[in-house]
């Protein structure tokens, strides 16, 4: 039996490892309602994000080389990356089109971005990389050119 749309709804759903609420909705009083109240409520994303291995590499590096510096800009860095694959799983066509088929989403106030292709029902995430790099190395690295 299919649940409800309702049940649907209440699920919760997990991008990257980690629990993302997507919204807040308010309930209003209704005829059996006495008052407002508001409830969480998680919703199953539409599409399924995964890093591919060289991005996943690049998240680590570059995690690391901010750990170097300043612990808090790491953290921060992972903060925006779960964040922007749980934006990338809800709405995969919200960051513009950079090349053919793959799109860059910025990451915060972070010199990065994430790089990623839609495709059916999955984003696959090919990159992650600082966008004060040359096009031409962001092109190569996605590969488009050799």
């Amino acid at each position: 039996m299919s649940p409800s749309p309702i049940q649907r709804l209440s699920q919760n759903w997990i991008v990257a490892g980690r629990n993302i609420c997507a919204t807040r909705v308010v309930l209003v009083p209704g005829r059996k309602c006495a008052r407002n109240f508001t409830k969480d409520i998680f919703l199953v994303p539409e599409y399924e994000a995964s890093l591919l291995a060289g991005a996943n590499f690049e998240f680590f590096t570059i995690f690391a080389k901010l750990a170097e510096t300043n612990f808090k800009t790491a953290q921060l860095f992972d903060d925006l990356v779960h964040h922007g694959l749980g934006q990338v799983a809800q709405f995969p066509h919200s960051a513009p089109l950079f090349v053919d088929r793959y799109r860059r989403l910025r990451l915060g106030r972070l010199p990065f971005a994430l790089f990623y292709a839609v495709d059916a029902k999955r984003v696959f995430v090919h990159a992650i990389l600082d966008i004060r790099l040359p096009r031409y190395s962001i092109v190569r690295r996605l590969g488009l050119l050799r």
